[in-house]
């Protein structure tokens, strides 16, 4: 099993799922402790949005800032749930991809296949780049008032920006430091959740298309 698996065109979305406790093939106990790990981190993240949400109604500016980020951990949920519910169904393409590999005969065929796979994995690439690429701008606006401070300084200090609004019931002054780190965490965790099942679905498609132009 684990030959197919280690080769370069799987490898990103192998150990991107053995990460976040997807991978079929792994430990019960490793997939469960994994899962459960990442959903709670998520989840400390979603409900001080979802207060901050309520208690802004009125703010418009502020419901605005909450949403995108909000959809995105929705939908980093949205993905833990589904592929739980489908867990059986995707170890089943996982074993198809397998006996795929092991009933080509043909050295084009074998060609073919690996044309597909290897589009597979630079689209994969090229998609999860992009998206932590743009994630990493979005990191550093916190730092914006601090690199003004240094090049345009004020009478003042100018106010710390936050990754996001949330509601903590605690002074987020204080707790800056702690608050931004738990920030990026959930917010990198929440991309990588969607990267990683978007990357999956690449590959099965582009393994699908192969195996149909082989019997085509």
């Amino acid at each position: 099993m684990e030959n197919i698996f280690n080769r370069s065109y799987y490898q990103l979305t192998k150990r991107g799922l053995q990460c976040i406790g997807h991978w079929p093939f792994q430990s019960v106990k490793k997939r469960r402790f994994l899962r459960c790990l990442t959903y709670i981190l998520v989840t400390t993240i979603v409900v001080p949005k979802i207060i901050k949400l309520i208690e802004s109604l009125h703010d418009w500016d502020i419901v605005i800032e909450c949403l995108p980020m909000l959809g995105c951990h929705t939908m980093a949920q949205a993905k833990f749930f589904n592929w739980i519910i489908m867990e059986d169904h995707m170890k089943k393409l996982f074993l198809t991809i397998k006996r795929d590999w092991e009933s080509l005969k043909l050295e084009c065929d074998f060609k073919i296949l690996h044309e597909w796979s290897d589009q597979a994995r630079r689209l994969n690439i090229f998609y999860a780049t992009s998206l932590f690429g743009v994630l990493l701008v979005y990191f550093s606006s916190p730092s914006v008032p601090k690199i003004l401070d240094l090049l345009h300084p004020l009478n003042e200090t100018r106010p710390r920006i936050f990754l996001y609004q949330t509601e903590f019931f605690i002074d987020q002054d204080k707790y800056y430091v702690y608050l931004l780190i738990h920030s990026y965490v959930t917010v990198a965790l929440a991309l990588a959740y969607i990267v990683i099942c978007d990357n999956l679905f690449t590959t099965f498609v582009n393994h699908a298309c192969g195996m149909f132009e082989i019997l085509k």
